[in-house]
């Protein structure tokens, strides 16, 4: 084909300059006097949650320390699915981060909710209602990194599709709700037939938090909608990566923006009939906010670490000292600060390997220079009433040196309606 103009073909290598640069900044290596102070220290639970207010650490607080130790000892159980209620929504949630790896050619086993202990579902686990799965990293291209849909988004809905019918066959039919891609962020939601028949107000929204503020390399995509007459948001992010402090100062304003600047415009009433080409939208007015949904599900690459030397947190992971990394664990001393953006948000218990940083096809964890300190970057967090875990666990699946993490959740139909959560259409729709 026709070759770019010299112009353009200089312009998308500056760009990619400018990606990596941030990339390379973002991990630490642009800092070595800082990524040196990082690792000489262990932080204490005050001086991270004074890390939170001033960018130092120097304040020891008892009230942070107590703080912190009621968010560890509140996080939430695994509720067996005998006991979690009559009838309800069952949500399978996953977040993974891909490295860029493209699709397998399967992805059943991690579907089925796998995991090392137990090596596949529980033999009375409920057949999930909706799936719902975030990836990062999908495509580190530059055509990603502008928003580009790519190919890789089709890709994945694909692999997505096949495997539910390889898991399922014809005992349950899904239906795919929505999917979205934003650069390398990436989101679908698939429904049981049944379920998807009563779904209505279905949106999505996206918001760039990358390169400059603009590109699509971090940031968030939501989805929601309402079923059985409450509303549901769902939030796939990529937040800020690296190590040093500014790093996390960054990814508590990445929380911040997520909650405050995502906001759903319009919806779909209801999905379409199979083979009709044209839809009608409707407005949201005033646009909707996270905090307007009855229940919210956070997945993602939040990114949070365990600022601790490397040989110390491996260590501690090899011997499943876990208390002793919730102690420094980033986001504990976020929620313990009450940052307004998890409000209200339950998380399960990290009893298992942190998912993040192994090398790719194996068991070890970073064997690079850097060896960075094995941290539970890959999260997934909720909100609302009549909720319970049925399971949380990362899946053993090496294509990447993230692992996976699932949550199955529970969703009762006791939901309090609160006012908030959907407001339906009140504008006129679009083609």
């Amino acid at each position: 084909g026709a070759r770019s103009p010299p112009a353009m073909r200089g312009s998308m290598r500056s760009l990619e300059a400018t990606i990596q640069e941030s990339s390379a900044l973002e991990e630490g290596e642009g800092d070595a006097e800082e990524e040196g102070r990082r690792r000489a220290a262990v932080f204490s639970g005050s001086e991270l949650s004074s890390l939170l207010q001033t960018g130092e650490t120097r304040t020891k607080s008892s009230q942070a320390r107590e703080k912190l130790q009621t968010v560890i000892s509140t996080r939430a159980p695994l509720t067996p699915p005998s006991r979690a209620g009559g009838a309800g929504l069952v949500v399978w949630a996953c977040t993974w981060n891909v490295a860029n790896a493209p699709p397998p050619h399967s992805i059943a086993g991690l579907l089925r909710a796998e995991n090392e202990r137990r090596g596949a579902w529980d033999e009375d686990m409920p057949v999930p209602d909706i799936y719902v799965l975030g990836l990062q990293e999908t495509d580190t291209s530059v055509a990603s990194a502008l928003m580009l849909e790519t190919q890789r988004g089709a890709q994945w809905v694909s692999v997505i599709e096949g495997s539910l019918k390889e898991l399922h066959g014809t005992t349950v039919q899904y239906v795919r709700v929505a999917n979205k891609q934003m650069g390398g962020v990436f989101v679908a939601v698939f429904a049981t037939a049944a379920t998807a028949g009563t779904l209505s107000e279905i949106a999505t929204a996206t918001l760039p938090l990358g390169v400059m503020g603009v590109m699509g390399n971090k940031g968030a995509i939501g989805v929601r909608f309402k079923a059985r007459g409450s509303s549901l948001c769902c939030v796939s992010a990529h937040l800020a990566a690296g190590e040093t402090a500014a790093s996390f100062d960054r990814r508590v304003q990445d929380l911040r923006e997520v909650h405050e600047r995502l906001v759903f415009t319009e919806c779909l009433p209801a999905l379409p009939a199979p083979g009709r080409r044209t839809v009608e939208y409707f407005r949201f007015s005033p646009p909707l906010r996270i905090s307007r949904h009855d229940r919210v599900v956070l997945l993602g690459d939040l990114n949070f670490r365990v600022p601790l030397p490397s040989k110390t947190a491996r260590d501690l992971v090899a011997n499943a000292r876990w208390r002793d990394l919730w102690n420094n664990e980033e986001l504990y001393h976020v929620m313990a600060q009450g940052e307004c953006a998890l409000r209200g948000m339950d998380e399960g218990q990290l009893c298992f390997p942190p998912t993040y940083k192994y090398d790719p096809g194996s068991d070890t964890y970073d064997s690079s220079y850097k060896a960075r300190a094995p941290s539970w970057t890959d999260r997934v967090l909720w909100r609302g009433n009549s909720m319970a875990l049925l399971h949380y666990y990362p899946a053993p699946v090496r294509l990447s040196d993230h692992r996976p993490l699932i949550a199955v959740l529970w969703l009762g139909n006791e939901w309090a309606l609160g006012g908030g959560g959907g407001g339906g259409g009140g504008g006129g729709g679009g083609g």
